[in-house]
């Protein structure tokens, strides 16, 4: 089958973000970015590397370009060509190419080539150091200087200082009228998602917090800390998610309008699978939201999803088939990763700490500990996060009088309404969040 639209899968783009040189960007040395100019080998280059992608050839992204050594080393993995193969067939050729922007990073120059292919949109983020590439990754799509309107609600930029140092982009988000409110902390799904975690055409988080702000309730959002960085070798949730997530409750306790004792953290996807873990360290939360959340180990969840997309036009060819072993091959591994000896390996773009981490963690048995208010939404057209997930929470919980459970017919993972067959393809409308799934997060909190 074609496949089109942004693979949004669970795990897909923690893959797409492993294709860089891990000496490109470290998470012990953030800083802010800040906006350089483009030059002309530059531009040439994203150009040349953009159609070359979505044609998926591979011999010429190995031998038309100039590579740092551990980036050189990547496109030659099967791994990566595996990856850059896959994207392509989402993509099919490109239609035109928008106007490029850049950023420096820590020494670097990052480019952000905006491209408009047969089948989608995305940005091809290329980080030259010096005159070597020294990164590929695969971001939403996004003009320079784009802006939203908050119809009304007063957003402010507020960095999120980090661990390990440095600031990451934030946003905080309150309504109009009165002095302190209760807030929403919105922490995003696996991959580098951004403050408004972009996906394809849709902005969930930005939906969230105008609709939210309209009802009387802050929000906090912020760029994933992977979003300017890769992981090291020892990094996990710990550094993924939790650290950030501790220093965003932290920031809100600062805020003058926000009321201390009303700070909700929400967590969608990943965000969501987490949020257990982020109980155990922390008193400071009035209630969580679990907005899609997996219950089961990703590698269990990737096998199931890319076996749905295989089947998605009822037949899996050769290659599709090809895939489908290769992903049972890899979730094998993940399975036995505690006797694997080799530490620079990477499984799914994940690091052998990052999985040993996960390889004890339940989100459901760590959630009886959960002594606040729990809210969980689930959509029934979500074929990332399936109703397999939700039975776990269902059968767990649901007699648990802090614990609300509510499904909604109609809605994706990302909590946009749809009627047609659950597919890569929702990505590319422009829906709105369920009305619904926003009216019980305005009960829930108020």
């Amino acid at each position: 089958m074609k496949r089109t639209g942004w693979l949004f899968l669970l795990i897909f783009t923690l893959i797409l973000s492993s294709c860089s040189s891990s000496n490109e960007e470290s998470a012990s040395d953030t800083t802010k970015t800040q906006d350089v100019t483009i030059t002309l080998t530059q531009k040439e280059t994203c150009e040349k590397l953009a159609n070359i992608i979505c044609d998926g050839d591979i011999q010429a992204l190995q031998n038309d370009f100039t590579y740092l050594d551990e980036m050189g080393k990547a496109v030659k993995e099967k791994n990566f060509q595996t990856q850059i193969m896959s994207f392509s067939k989402s993509c099919g050729s490109v239609v035109s190419l928008q106007t490029p922007y850049a950023q420096s990073y820590q020494g670097n120059v990052a480019v952000f080539q905006p491209v408009i292919t047969q089948k989608q949109k995305f940005n091809l983020q290329v980080t030259f150091a010096g005159d070597k590439i020294a990164g590929i990754f695969f971001r939403p799509y996004q003009l320079p200087e784009e802006t939203m309107k908050m119809d009304g609600i007063k957003q402010k930029e507020m960095d999120l200082k980090i661990a390990t140092g440095g600031n990451i982009k934030g946003y905080l988000c309150t309504p109009k009228k009165g002095d302190k409110f209760p807030v929403v902390i919105l922490l995003g799904g696996s991959g580098p998602s951004d403050h408004n975690e972009t996906i394809g055409n849709q902005k969930p988080f930005y939906e969230l917090a105008k609709e939210l702000g309209k009802q009387g309730i802050a929000t906090y959002r912020f760029d994933k800390r992977t979003l300017e960085n890769t992981f090291t070798q020892t990094d996990t949730i710990q550094q993924e998610y939790i650290e950030d997530a501790l220093s965003a409750i932290q920031l809100m306790q600062q805020q003058k309008q926000i009321d201390k004792q009303r700070i909700y953290v929400l967590g969608h996807s990943q965000g969501g699978y987490i949020l257990p873990r982020l109980n155990e360290q922390t008193k400071d939360v009035a209630g969580y939201i679990f907005m899609a959340a997996p219950s089961r180990p990703i590698e269990d969840s990737m096998v199931e999803q890319f076996t749905y997309l295989a089947k998605l036009d009822g037949k899996v060819d050769a290659e599709e088939q090809k895939q489908l072993d290769e992903a049972e091959t890899v979730r094998k591994q993940i399975k036995q990763i505690a006797s694997s000896k080799h530490d620079d390996t990477l499984y799914l773009g994940m690091t052998r700490a990052y999985l040993m981490d996960l390889a004890t963690y339940d989100p459901v048995k760590t959630a009886e500990k959960i002594q606040v208010p729990v809210l969980l939404c689930q959509g029934l057209r979500d074929y990332q996060v399936t109703k397999t997930d939700l039975k776990r929470w269902q059968q767990a919980f649901a007699e648990k009088a802090n614990w609300t459970i509510r499904t909604y017919a109609t809605a994706n993972h990302a909590m946009s309404k749809g009627s047609e067959q659950p597919s890569p393809k929702d990505y590319n409308q422009e829906a709105g969040l369920d009305v619904t799934f926003v009216k019980d997060i305005v009960q829930f909190i108020k």
